[in-house]
């Protein structure tokens, strides 16, 4: 029922570190931007499901699971980066 609180973590340490050093790079911009969407919609979830403030019976599943999918979340975000590079990439090579 807390499984929200990691990619909250996350969005906030992210968004900290890229203020402090000044950081504009629009892949972490873009990184911190689904961390945070899907921090609201965790807990838009939550609040709908009157369970936005309760702790579950296993803490440590809740965590784990928040873990889970904040490494999902930035899995998915590595590959579309990785295929915009990739594709960039090809797009120049290829003459039309």
């Amino acid at each position: 029922m807390s499984c929200y609180s990691i990619p909250l973590a996350a969005a906030v340490i992210l968004f900290i570190a890229r203020k402090i050093r000044h950081n504009k790079d629009r892949n972490l911009w873009l990184l911190n931007m689904i961390f945070a969407s899907g921090t609201v919609m965790l807990v838009i979830d939550h609040w709908l499901n009157g369970e936005l403030f309760l702790i579950g019976e296993n803490i440590e599943f809740d965590l784990a699971l928040g873990a889970v999918m904040t490494l999902g979340a930035a899995a998915f975000w590595a590959i579309v980066i990785v295929s915009e590079k990739t594709f960039t990439a090809n797009k120049t090579k290829i003459k039309i």
